[in-house]
């Protein structure tokens, strides 16, 4: 499965994560152990990920939104100039995240306490 998507539609991009995805499920349940305000849901990965993308790629957060549900989460962009790059940029960040869950593990201890949590 998947985990990560990038949809184009006529209005929007859009990066969809699948947060009751296993692998998504098992990142996140090491993250609640780290955080006791790191209940992984949709609205927590949106929480997480977007200050991860402010301290990291400010650049890619600016005309991005969200869209944050109990089981799955969505940044999107509206139609324009460079956003199917920074889309693309920002699904292959939240993959290699996913792939290599330490530098969240480490993230969320040294940032944990400034994430608005949900």
């Amino acid at each position: 499965m998947q985990l990560t998507t990038v949809l184009q539609t006529e209005n929007s991009t859009s990066i969809i994560l699948q947060v009751e995805a296993d692998a998504v499920m098992q990142i996140g349940d090491q993250l609640a152990q780290l955080h006791p305000a790191a209940y992984m849901n949709g609205y927590n990965w949106d929480a997480l990920l977007t200050h991860y993308l402010q301290q990291h790629h400010p650049e890619l957060t600016q005309d991005m939104g969200s869209d944050p549900e109990a089981g799955m989460h969505v940044f999107y962009y509206p139609v324009g100039a460079n956003h199917l790059a920074h889309a693309q940029q920002v699904e292959q960040i939240i993959s290699t995240l996913l792939q290599n869950p330490e530098q969240l593990y480490d993230f969320v201890q040294k940032e944990g306490d400034a994430i608005p949590w949900d």
